[in-house]
């Protein structure tokens, strides 16, 4: 029921404004306008609901949200589970949020039509981003019922949706959008990070001084990898090395990186990168299991990187960003 809920958004009980009992009696119409005017309204109140359901998910009220099924709705899930009824649907609502705290959903209506006047056919997409892990989209199939002026959800089906755009999925590293620095006794690291221009991928440029004097440069493309379903990071730097990284989340603000690539005189590199960001202007990162031509190298590399503030005028992510990984370490 984790994502199916998801699916329920646009679905959410209401009262239809035009259709209350204390309306008075209406008069008789059978035209083409009085139809497409109450038609209309029910879309509107249908499409309104969804905020509604979103704020509901948001704060984890299963109670409310099963107040939006009909008594007997049906609900089959993207991995196929079946759900019947309003107190199993509160009751596996209530198990996500408890199982998943933190979760958040977001709606998308594609297209709404009226089989009848008390029976609405939607379809759309919703995204789930739960507390600690990448964003997870599905479409559904939502028929809505109008029962003594109010609309419910009345049966429900989802199927895993094979296009999320990578911009959804990389909003999880967005803290590393900006410029950030590390200066040391004789060296100073800088790095900016930014959005591709099609927002599918994070750029960062790298640059390390040493005594005053630019000792190398790293160019950085992360995105996602829907072979491995994880995050890849691929690196060039100014001598002509190369490598490539898989990231993987190690708890809720630390990332593990496992790079592999070659040095500019031809020899293989690898290390696991740990990235921890202890504040949103703080990120320590280090260097371990470091290989090099096949010989194990001893020691570890550790920086602290830290976030410069944004010039006046200027936007985090309009040019520049964070370090993970900084320039220093091409292992």
């Amino acid at each position: 029921m984790r994502y199916a809920v998801a699916i329920l958004g646009a679905a959410a009980f209401v009262v239809a404004p035009a259709f209350g009992d204390d309306q008075g009696p209406k008069p008789a119409s059978s035209g083409v306008e009085s139809d497409s005017k109450a038609q209309s309204a029910d879309e509107q109140a249908i499409r309104t609901s969804a905020e509604a359901f979103t704020r509901a998910y948001n704060a984890g009220d299963a109670h409310a949200l099963a107040e939006q099924f009909s008594k007997n709705a049906d609900v089959i899930d993207g991995d196929g589970v079946r759900i019947r009824g309003r107190e199993a649907i509160e009751q596996a609502l209530a198990a996500t949020f408890k199982e998943e705290p933190g979760d958040k959903i977001a709606l998308a209506i594609d297209s709404l039509r009226f089989i009848s006047p008390d029976v609405a056919l939607e379809e759309g997409r919703n995204t789930v981003t739960p507390a600690g892990g990448a964003p997870v989209s599905r479409r559904h199939l939502v028929i809505h019922i109008k029962q003594d002026g109010r609309w419910y959800m009345d049966s429900v089906r989802e199927a895993k949706d094979l296009v999320v755009r990578p911009h959804d999925r990389l909003k999880e590293l967005e803290w590393m959008l900006g410029e950030w620095t590390d200066e040391g006794s004789d060296s100073i690291v800088r790095t900016k990070c930014h959005w591709s221009k099609d927002e599918n991928f994070l750029l960062r440029d790298i640059t390390v001084q040493v005594q005053g004097a630019t000792a190398t440069s790293i160019t950085q493309r992360i995105g996602w990898d829907p072979l491995t379903e994880r995050f890849k990071s691929w690196e060039f730097d100014s001598e002509g090395g190369h490598s490539e990284g898989l990231w993987a989340r190690a708890g809720e603000k630390n990332w593990v990186v496992k790079h592999a690539g070659v040095l500019p005189d031809g020899r293989t590199s690898s290390a696991t990168r740990v990235i921890v960001l202890e504040t949103p202007n703080r990120v320590r990162w280090a260097s371990i299991d470091r290989v090099v031509g096949g010989e194990a190298l001893p020691e570890e590399m550790s920086f602290l990187m830290v976030k410069i503030p944004p010039a006046p005028g200027t936007q985090e992510g309009e040019k520049a960003a964070p370090s993970t990984t900084p320039a220093r370490d091409k292992r």
